[in-house]
């Protein structure tokens, strides 16, 4: 891995403008509006952000704007699922199963660092495992919309020339 990708991955760069983040608190002058009593990495060009570890400037993730920040969440939703209901015997499990779904090394197989395909995908992969094992287990709403992507996809039929 790169020395970029690193500092992307932790964080510290901002992948759309490979801008230096600078960690910010909420209420502070310039800071997007935060949770209170919360620090995160912030663009300060484009003002994409990812939250810190409670009491550290240490990233949850990459930097990302309100679009996938908002995705990384419903994938959050419904991966959490996986493992707190017992289908994967912990998360550390559940981690391991997803990034073998999505053909992903270990160490990048974590929800802050997925990109908008990426949580599409780990999100239909989730919900379509839940809905095997335990189908009376209610999903959140959200997970229709990309299932019915998946399914859709794969029905067989050829791509047109």
């Amino acid at each position: 891995m790169t020395e970029q990708k690193k500092q992307i991955n932790t964080g510290k760069l901002c992948p759309q403008c490979l801008v230096t983040t600078r960690c910010m608190e909420a209420g502070e002058s310039g800071a997007p509006r935060l949770q209170p009593g919360r620090r995160a990495m912030v663009c300060p060009r484009c003002g994409a952000y990812v939250y810190c570890h409670p009491l550290t400037s240490e990233a949850l993730g990459s930097v990302a704007d309100a679009p996938l920040r908002r995705l990384r969440w419903q994938t959050h939703q419904v991966f959490d699922l996986v493992w707190k209901l017992r289908l994967k015997r912990s998360r550390y499990n559940a981690y391991s199963w997803l990034s073998l779904r999505l053909g992903l090394p270990k160490d990048v197989a974590h929800v802050g660092l997925f990109d908008e395909d990426t949580c599409r995908r780990a999100i239909t992969i989730c919900a379509q495992y839940i809905r095997r094992h335990r189908p009376e287990e209610p999903l959140p709403a959200f997970c229709g919309e990309f299932t019915c992507l998946a399914e859709t996809a794969h029905q067989g039929k050829r791509p047109p020339r």
